[in-house]
């Protein structure tokens, strides 16, 4: 085995994809019971992902253009030059693990990660099942990753999330809810799937339940259980990798800080990964030195910078909801609306497209 990936989430499952298709002998392993189980996000992300694979009729549930920014009684509409989609995860995940079965790889389920040794000539890895002896570590394992703890790793801050799906009479834009009686650092969220079903969750540093008993209250004026929960690492770590092991995803903190959204970032950091490990195998070389400069230089090329931009805009969470609420009535009386409309959903460089290269399906 030349890799072991722990963790089959979007950057687990798409970065088993790339690799086995090169002809890396690639073994996944998740403590889950099913792939794209359990539900963890909303979904919504830019059509930009379609640079990474198809997305046949099934996975796209539906394409948005408009979002409504609400603070109390206020709201600011804004209409994006571009579309947003809203993805079925489970039925896009079970695509792309379709895809990496398809090239070889090597799938276990039910099968935890318990700790790592790093050895001279590969790295010991125990699982709930068995000892492997891969020559490189990949830790996909999401925001609580453990991979990351024995690394001594931790994210700036950490949200809790709740969501549920919801029957109601809905409109064909998404909904913000700045409102911080709910939450002071983050915002709760309707995303619609149709006019008649829609996600609707919030997050939050403490008392999530609360706040997601609040805003369905708000919102939908009942209570539903929810039947999504998970966690938003938000900020830079301090590094995403060390000898023979590598992080991705949600366990590399690869997350757009003002949005919570991790896909597109995953799939990005996963393509660079890729590259990576395909040097190393090639020249042998697992250090933590080659690591940093073939992937934690590259991936913070294309996204320290958005995930920094992301981050500041997070200061708008802390502002009093009066503020905001002025903010909203002023880039509407002045027509400023289009400055915001303008920017990319994701935060990256106008010539990224021009200059990142994928290998999708």
């Amino acid at each position: 085995m030349d890799v072991l990936i722990v963790g089959a989430g979007i950057a687990g499952l798409y970065t088993g994809y790339l690799l086995s298709k090169e002809g890396v002998k690639v073994k996944l392993v998740d403590r889950k019971n099913e792939i794209g189980k359990p539900l963890k996000c909303a979904g919504l992300v830019s059509k930009r992902v379609e640079k990474f694979f198809k997305l046949e009729k099934e996975i796209v549930l539906n394409r948005i253009r408009k979002a409504r920014f609400y603070c109390n009684s206020t709201f600011l509409e804004l209409k994006s030059k571009t579309l947003a989609l809203v993805l079925d995860r489970e039925k896009l995940e079970k695509k792309i693990c379709e895809k990496f079965l398809s090239f070889g790889g090597n799938l276990s389920l039910k099968e935890s990660f318990i700790d790592f040794k790093v050895e001279e000539n590969f790295i010991q890895v125990k699982t709930s099942k068995e000892i492997y002896k891969p020559k490189i570590l990949i830790g996909a394992d999401g925001a609580n990753s453990l991979i990351r703890k024995k690394l001594g790793i931790f994210p700036r801050l950490r949200l809790h999330a709740l969501q549920t799906e919801a029957e109601g009479n809905f409109k064909e834009w998404v909904e913000l809810w700045f409102d911080s009686s709910l939450t002071k650092d983050f915002f709760g969220w309707v995303v619609p799937l149709n006019k008649n079903f829609a996600r609707i969750g919030i997050a939050s540093t403490s008392n999530p339940f609360s706040a997601y008993k609040k805003f369905l209250g708000k919102r939908l004026h009942r209570f539903k259980k929810p039947n999504a929960a998970g966690i938003i690492p938000i900020g830079l770590i301090k590094k995403s990798c060390s000898k023979r092991v590598l992080l991705v995803g949600d366990a590399a903190c690869q997350v757009k800080p003002f949005s919570g959204g991790g896909i597109t970032y995953s799939l990005i950091a996963s393509t660079v990964l890729k590259n990576a490990v395909l040097k190393a195998l090639e020249l042998e070389d697992f250090s933590e030195e080659f690591f940093r400069k073939t992937y934690e230089v590259e991936w913070r090329r294309f996204l320290e910078k958005p995930i920094k931009k992301g981050l500041m805009l997070r200061s708008f969470f802390y502002l009093p909801d009066f503020s905001k609420e002025c903010l909203f009535l002023g880039l509407e009386k002045f027509k400023l609306k289009k400055l915001i409309e303008n920017w990319d959903f994701d935060l990256l460089d106008k010539n990224f497209d021009r200059s990142f290269r994928v290998n999708g399906f």
